[in-house]
């Protein structure tokens, strides 16, 4: 599983979220949202993070799952045209006003000798594995101190064909309907 930085910039983007956010909660508890993306090798249950990027409120505002592998569509700006490769995703928890990570923070606590920018234009990039890994355990420790996140749904449930296993009993097969990723 891999960890794939998302961005948004409000000035590029007015993204009504809490009007779609609402919209979408009516009719799904999971809602899922379709974001452009760079990486041509996302895959459902890879991880996300959302950075909002501008020179206001800028740093790690969101983040989840992705719930599809990749796909192209038209591009989201009309008037650009042309296609995109396009992901879709759910959130575990948003709050695109106030970024749960400070972009400060993630200049001096969260670079190493392959990733130094925080800067990305692109949506989609792989974060390196350890910069990942750091991250989630410090946003995880947040989120357990604060409400101020929309909590939007638990990690997506998927059907998991188990291997065949010896039990005393002789060979069995298992089968989970649904397990949940951590």
């Amino acid at each position: 599983m891999q960890t794939i930085l998302l961005t948004w910039n409000p000035s590029k983007n007015k993204w009504k979220y809490a009007e779609e956010l609402a919209e979408k909660c009516a009719h799904t508890n999971s809602p899922e949202f379709r974001w452009s993306v760079v990486r041509k090798d996302i895959q459902e249950l890879d991880r996300f993070f959302l950075l909002r990027q501008g020179s206001e409120n800028s740093g790690i505002v969101g983040g989840g799952y992705f719930v599809s592998g990749v796909e192209s569509g038209p591009h989201w700006d009309k008037d650009k045209g042309g296609e995109l490769r396009y992901a879709r995703i759910v959130f575990e928890w948003l709050n695109p006003e106030v970024p749960l990570v400070q972009r400060e923070t993630l200049l001096s606590n969260f670079c190493d000798q392959e990733w130094n920018s925080w800067d990305v234009q692109q949506s989609g990039v792989r974060l390196p594995d350890q910069i990942a890994e750091l991250l989630e355990q410090q946003i995880s420790g947040i989120l357990e101190n604060t409400d101020v996140y929309y909590r939007l749904s638990e990690p997506p449930s998927i059907d998991v064909d188990l291997p065949e296993f010896e039990t005393q009993e002789g060979k069995t097969r298992g089968m989970v309907e649904s397990c949940v990723l951590e």
